[in-house]
């Protein structure tokens, strides 16, 4: 990785995730009140906590949104990469969750939609990018994403919750996460 350094925040609440809805690459949803107050605490947070140099972000207008409130208080650069759009989840996008969630949790692939290492080298990708811009860079995207960065960097597995800023650096050869609060 060409960086030591850089936050991880997803997207605040969106309306599909308020409705329980699957949300890949091909649904656009925007975010509720409550993602965009989300998002100006995340702004709040950052700003106290760590010095942030640029932000990436996805193109999906829920990552859009959030990144745009949060740089209202940063004022920093901000690049759209494309390569951090989320995961094209195929025909389980827009179906509940629950409907899909033994497939998720299998490790299968969605019909019709990327496959998980694809999304994988989509993201190594995506990480290089970000890692040109001005550092320390925070990343805006979505959980999909996190879950394929998670891989990359050989992180246990955790659910990003919706607009909570993580810190990841490299420390005594590994990457060490923290919550910022």
């Amino acid at each position: 990785m060409d960086f030591d350094t850089f936050v991880y925040l997803r997207h605040g609440q969106s309306e599909a995730n308020l409705r329980g809805l699957m949300c890949g690459r091909q649904c656009d949803s925007r975010l509720t009140e409550l993602g965009r107050e989300q998002a100006r605490l995340a702004a709040d947070i950052l700003r106290r906590t760590c010095l942030v140099g640029s932000i990436c972000v996805s193109p999906q207008n829920r990552a859009q949104e959030t990144a745009r409130i949060v740089n209202a208080v940063l004022s920093v650069p901000m690049v759209t990469i494309e390569q951090l759009a989320e995961w094209d989840v195929g025909s389980w996008d827009h179906q509940p969750f629950l409907s899909v969630r033994d497939d998720f949790l299998s490790d299968a692939d969605p019909p019709g939609g990327e496959t998980r290492p694809a999304l994988v080298s989509r993201a190594k990708s995506a990480l290089k990018l970000c890692a040109e811009v001005s550092q320390p860079t925070l990343i805006v995207s979505h959980g999909g994403v996190w879950m394929a960065v998670q891989q990359i960097l050989e992180l246990e597995p955790a659910r990003s919750e919706n607009a909570i800023p993580y810190r990841l650096q490299w420390k005594a050869n590994h990457w060490d996460i923290k919550r910022l609060e």
